[in-house]
């Protein structure tokens, strides 16, 4: 399969779980589509209840530099505060309840754009390119398997 074909797995899907915050950096998390009961909910207090109790039917793990945009006008980016009140937390949460109108996913280096629904574009830099640094840019959790844009913007699929 095509890299397009997995990431347009995302479109029309609603978001309906943003996880960052303190302790993770810029380090973000999104939940789309389906919510599956959890065998076992999990413990985390930071959790709203539904994060705890139902794993998203796709989930998003970005590691790679990142920018919220609405009507064309920077929100947050991977830079800002990620404290509780801070402008990334803030501005994530506009994400919330989004359905993804389209996507745009570059050739060669895999920078991806997420269109949602109220003119809102969540966009993804592949900027991971060393060994040292060792994260993957973003990975796609599907069910089974993922897709993953790596060091070097390498895809790397295991389904």
């Amino acid at each position: 399969m095509n890299i397009n074909t997995y990431i347009d797995l995302l479109k029309g899907k609603l978001c309906w779980s943003v996880v960052a915050g303190p302790g993770t950096g810029s380090v973000v998390k999104l939940g789309f589509g389906g919510k599956n009961k959890r065998n076992k909910p999990l413990k985390n207090a930071k959790l709203i209840n539904e994060q705890r109790c139902f794993k998203p039917e796709l989930e998003l793990m970005i590691h790679c530099a990142w920018r919220l945009l609405k009507s064309d006008i920077v929100i947050c980016g991977w830079r800002d505060s990620n404290e509780l009140e801070g402008n990334m937390l803030k501005g994530l949460n506009q994400l919330n309840n989004k359905t993804v109108e389209s996507i745009r996913l570059s050739k060669n280096t895999y920078d991806l754009d997420i269109y949602f629904e109220n003119d809102i574009c969540f966009q993804l830099f592949c900027d991971q390119t060393n060994d040292y640094d060792s994260d993957e840019n973003f990975t796609l959790f599907m069910n089974p398997g993922t897709c993953t844009i790596g060091l070097k913007s390498i895809i790397e699929v295991d389904i």
